[in-house]
């Protein structure tokens, strides 16, 4: 099925700009119309495990966020100003039945849907929400995490990008989120890290992230 987006946001080449606004559906549809987000990033490759990856390389890429197949909010420790959205949150007994099917909530090309257990997740924390002021850096975190059936023999596959920043960069604990942001320059950081492990073999990289975007799309089906 064709889908079609639209820039929700112009982004401008400042070291930041924020926005936040509800994902929404068409009165009445039974499809859906909402906002994804991309979040672009660059990089210098910091630690490499494998090839092609080595350090000193240069890393480009992008992953998106759809808010119309996103898990609800369940931020248990800082509701108030954190906003956690876990597809198969992660727990230690008496846990959901794990969902298998892919989650299409965060997707980013090199990661595969492997067929087991997906644990899709994204933080948003806005420290002017935070009732005690102790917390004083905004968050942006994003995982990419799909597991191979047990029955299939071990596997899985990972991208995390996290940026944290003294700039007040995040409106709200929303998923929808506008910046464009080069963290070194805000006293902020900004790491990304790709792991594999499929068929016995493993590989990975770690990043630095100079700059990173994120621009929100309005999409119909």
């Amino acid at each position: 099925m064709k889908r079609i987006c639209f820039a929700a946001a112009a982004m401008l080449a400042t070291p930041f700009i924020a926005h936040a606004g509800p994902a929404t559906e068409a009165a009445g549809s039974t499809t859906k119309t909402g906002v994804v987000i991309d979040l672009e990033y660059w990089g210098t490759v910091t630690e490499a495990t494998s090839r092609p990856r080595s350090v000193g390389d240069a890393v480009h890429g992008m992953v998106r966020i759809d808010t119309r197949v996103a898990p609800p909010d369940f931020s248990f420790y800082f509701p108030e100003w954190a906003g956690e959205y876990d597809v198969n949150q992660e727990c230690p007994r008496n846990c959901l039945p794990e969902r298998t099917e892919p989650s299409g909530f965060v997707t980013s090309p090199g990661i595969k849907d492997l067929g087991g257990p997906v644990y899709d997740r994204v933080r948003v924390i806005d420290s002017d929400l935070d009732p005690l002021g102790e917390w004083d850096r905004d968050e942006y975190s994003v995982r990419d995490y799909e597991i191979r059936p047990y029955a299939e023999g071990a596997g899985w596959q990972q991208l995390e990008i996290g940026v944290a920043s003294p700039l007040d960069f995040i409106m709200g604990d929303g998923l929808v989120q506008s910046f464009d942001l080069r963290p070194a320059e805000s006293g902020g950081g900004a790491l990304g890290q790709f792991v594999s492990f499929l068929d016995g073999v493993a590989s990975g990289f770690s990043f630095a992230i100079e700059r990173i975007r994120a621009t929100p799309h309005v999409c119909r089906p």
